[in-house]
């Protein structure tokens, strides 16, 4: 199993974590939920979908 990290955005723990879609930083990784924030968002402001995490 993989060991819990700390989402950079919402500071929650999580076994799943990925770098942001667009944030080149190999540093910042988001959870799930986050990602969902993002994609919405991303969607809202350029219309474009960023995928599931």
């Amino acid at each position: 199993m993989a060991e819990k990290q700390k989402c950079s955005y919402c500071e929650e723990q999580s076994d799943k974590l990925r770098h942001p879609h667009i944030m080149g930083s190999i540093v910042v990784k988001i959870c799930p939920t986050c990602w969902e924030v993002e994609r919405n968002t991303h969607f809202g402001i350029c219309g474009e979908d960023i995928g599931d995490f």
